[in-house]
C-alpha cells in the first residue's frame, strides 16, 4: 500500500477506527510477503485485512445493532451501518467460506492468481474504507 495509514490524523472518527485500519494495513503487507506457495494464506491475510477495514468502519459509525452479541456478520453488519459500502461487503462475504476451509487446513483450492485478486481488492476496499473513516459526519461517500 502506499498510505501509511497508521500516520493518519483521526478526523470525527474514534480513534479505535484508526487503530484497526492500522491493523489491517500490517495484515495487508504480511499477505504482499508471502510465498506463490502459500497462496492461501496470502489469501487468508488479505481477506482478515478486508475485515479489520469493515470492523474501522463498525467502530467509526457504531449502531445498537452491532453491539448486540450475535447480530450478524461484520459483512451483514458494514452494510446496514455504510450502505455505501455494499457492493464490498457482499464481494468479501462471498469469499468468508474459503477463508473459514483455509483456516480449517484445506488450502489446495487456492491459486495464487486468487490470493493476488483478493489482497488486490483488500488494498482498494481500505482506500475507501479510509475515505469513509476520514469523512465528516453527515457527508455522502461515493460507491
Amino acid at each position: 500500500m502506499t498510505t501509511t495509514r497508521s500516520a493518519l490524523t483521526p478526523s470525527s472518527a474514534p480513534p479505535r477506527a484508526f487503530e484497526l485500519l492500522g491493523r489491517a494495513d500490517s495484515l495487508l503487507s504480511e499477505a504482499a510477503c508471502v510465498r506463490d506457495a502459500e497462496s492461501a494464506e496470502r489469501f487468508r491475510l488479505a481477506y482478515l485485512a478486508a475485515l479489520r477495514g469493515a470492523a474501522a468502519v463498525l467502530a467509526a459509525r457504531p449502531c445498537k445493532q452491532n453491539r448486540r452479541k450475535g447480530s450478524g456478520s461484520a459483512w451483514a453488519l458494514l452494510m446496514g451501518v455504510a450502505p455505501e459500502l455494499s457492493t464490498w461487503a457482499a464481494f468479501f462475504a462471498d469469499h468468508s467460506a474459503r477463508r473459514i476451509a483455509i483456516e480449517a487446513g484445506v488450502t489446495g483450492r487456492v491459486t495464487s492468481v486468487e490470493a493476488d485478486q483478493l489482497l488486490r481488492e483488500a488494498e482498494r476496499f481500505l482506500d475507501v474504507v479510509e475515505d469513509v473513516i476520514e469523512a465528516k459526519p453527515g457527508m455522502a461517500q461515493a460507491g
